[in-house]
């Protein structure tokens, strides 16, 4: 600082502490004002406390039902793998069995390998096996076995593989790990397909979907559940144009009518591990997308 700026400041400095000395009414209103301050700050956190509490009174309850299933589940220290891991719907699979930890071990079996580079995928033992689909039963055999629960997320579209490519991976592909998967001592299987499949349909998609489903369930697991949810919603990474206009067409569709036709692919995560933990009789079952959007919690019943 320069002489001429010490000067001014030490003037400056004088003539506040003279106006203080010579004002004290304003001095104590200063000094009111001081000690005010501390109760406003008080005050205001007050009412932010009030506010996140009402807040947390409005969100919706947890669900102490399936928390206590999840308890008991993880409890049995099973095993699961994930097919498919590298797609949408396989993706928030994975990262809902790490947020869930509802599993001592999960396998991501799967073409190519994964990054997991985010501590969340560090909550678990997560464990990664490359195969080869195409020599699955005389190669991969063991990459199967251990494991009680499987998650097969599998699936392409005729526009990226072709007719042939498609019924290889969405079906051939499929049969083979389920094959698999309950000869190394798999109990609970767990498919996604698509609204709308139909073994008998005259068109490709749903009809190979459809004989994907009857298949598997051949292969006759304690329990077998498919989900057939509508259009995924989600950031893909891989571009679908048609898929992409046709999102926001029936976007709105998704406030007014949530069970309708859309589900988020996080919602069907959600309510294969939400349907894991819950008991059920049922050797076969079929999950619509209204039933995938209630086990996700999305709505009620």
């Amino acid at each position: 600082m320069s002489e001429s700026q010490e000067s001014a400041t030490a003037a400056a400095n004088t003539e506040t502490a003279a106006s203080t000395e010579t004002n004290p009414p304003e001095a104590a209103s200063n000094a009111v004002g001081a000690e005010a301050a501390p109760a406003a700050a008080d005050k205001t956190k007050e009412e932010a406390a009030t506010g996140e509490a009402q807040e947390a009174a409005k969100a919706p309850p947890p669900n102490q039902a399936l928390v206590e299933a999840m308890e008991k589940f993880r409890a049995l220290g099973q095993k699961a793998f994930v097919l498919g891991a590298s797609g949408e719907v396989g993706k928030e699979v994975v990262k809902e069995l790490c947020k869930s930890k509802i599993f001592s071990k999960v396998a991501v079996i799967g073409r190519r390998e994964l990054k997991y580079e985010d501590d969340l995928y560090k909550e678990i033992d997560l464990e990664q096996k490359i195969v080869n689909f195409d020599e699955l039963e005389s190669k991969h055999e063991d990459d199967f076995k251990g494991y009680d629960v499987g998650y097969c997320c599998l699936g392409t579209t005729k526009g990226k593989a072709g007719v042939e490519g498609f019924k290889k991976v969405d079906h051939d592909y499929v049969v083979s790990s389920a094959k698999l998967a309950k000869a190394g001592g798999c109990k609970h299987f767990n498919l996604v397909t698509s609204q709308g499949t139909n073994k008998n349909s005259m068109f490709l998609y749903p009809k190979t979907k459809g004989l994907c489903e009857e298949h598997v369930q051949e292969q006759g697991f304690q329990r077998f559940s498919v989900y057939r949810p509508g259009m995924l919603l989600c950031d893909r990474e891989e571009k679908r144009t048609f898929e992409a206009v046709f999102r926001k067409l029936v976007k709105p569709m998704e406030y007014f009518a949530p069970t309708w036709g859309t589900a988020p692919t996080v919602s069907v995560a959600k309510a294969m591990i939400n349907n894991t933990v819950t008991a059920s009789d049922k050797a076969s079952e079929i999950l619509t997308n209204k039933d995938i959007r209630i086990l996700a919690g999305d709505v009620k019943k």
